[in-house]
């Protein structure tokens, strides 16, 4: 972008224009958003592309219309990304989101709900993992990642609504922890999950950092990859998602072979809008 901006060396003799194109490292714009813990959160609203950022934005009194400027001591700068080309902007496809933190606090940090509920009719695979020993995200965020009690507003039920026609699933890991996704530790993700500051397993040695949730992490990631590498943007189905590949290795008590997850009341290993009804009216024999 800046090499193309730049036009002081454009008539010079060994100027090329050509570079721009040749060093860039995507052959396409579609992007894969992912996050953990707050990053969780911050990527759903990634996840609803330019247009609808700028425009839950405008209404929520947090604008988004960046300029992107290289580090140079008289900065190039690029256009607004509003002006930027389509084919030059990021493509959301999917979105994975690991033990997402949402943080609501009145006239400071709105929260992402708008964002979710956007995604909830957006036709695009999305999948929320969450541990079964979270606090941060089962407990300490607003509203909570995922919880057994429907009456309460959780960050699940605004991506995939009762009814709904969202393509979101949730999956719960057993002994799952909140930095057990890491490679690395963390030292505020060992705080988290201490037992002084988590006791939702007691106990339970949830996963560390670096471990059997981290490998489990790794695979989910390769197969909603290479799902996403197949699948042609606006293509596709709900139903072609909910029956893919990467959702029937998902859908088990063991998908790696190690990890296991926990069943929800569907008696299915994922949640999706309308998993209960569909497991109910498979049961009486309807196709």
């Amino acid at each position: 972008m800046f090499y193309r901006e730049d036009e002081c060396g454009r008539n010079q003799l060994f100027f090329d224009c050509s570079l721009p194109g040749k060093s860039r490292f995507m052959t396409s714009n579609k992007v894969i958003f992912a996050g953990h813990s707050v990053g969780g959160a911050h990527a759903q609203a990634a996840a609803c592309g330019f247009d609808k950022l700028k425009k839950i934005g405008g209404k929520t009194g947090k604008p988004f219309n960046p300029i992107i400027y290289d580090r140079e001591f008289l900065p190039v700068s690029s256009e607004p990304l509003s002006e930027w080309e389509p084919a030059h902007k990021a493509s959301p496809v999917g979105l994975l989101q690991l033990s997402p933190v949402d943080q609501y606090f009145p006239l400071v940090a709105p929260g992402m709900q708008p964002y979710r509920e956007a995604l909830s009719v957006k036709p695009m695979p999305i999948v929320m993992a969450v541990g079964e020993c979270d606090c941060p995200s089962l407990l300490s965020s607003t509203p909570p990642a995922w919880q057994e009690n429907t009456d309460k507003p959780t960050q699940f039920k605004q991506l995939a609504p009762a009814g709904g026609n969202s393509w979101a699933v949730a999956a719960r890991i057993a002994k799952g922890s909140h930095c057990g996704y890491l490679t690395e530790p963390d030292t505020l993700c060992q705080v988290s999950d201490s037992e002084k500051e988590c006791n939702l397993c007691p106990g339970i040695a949830p996963y560390p950092p670096d471990g059997d949730e981290s490998a489990f992490t790794t695979e989910l990631f390769r197969r909603f990859i290479a799902l996403n590498s197949k699948r042609n943007e606006g293509k596709g189905s709900r139903n072609e998602w909910l029956t893919s590949p990467f959702i029937s290795w998902l859908n088990k008590q063991s998908p790696d072979g190690t990890v296991k997850l926990l069943p929800f009341r569907s008696g299915q290993y994922i949640d999706y809008a309308g998993a209960e009804t569909m497991q109910k009216a498979q049961g009486a024999g309807i196709p």
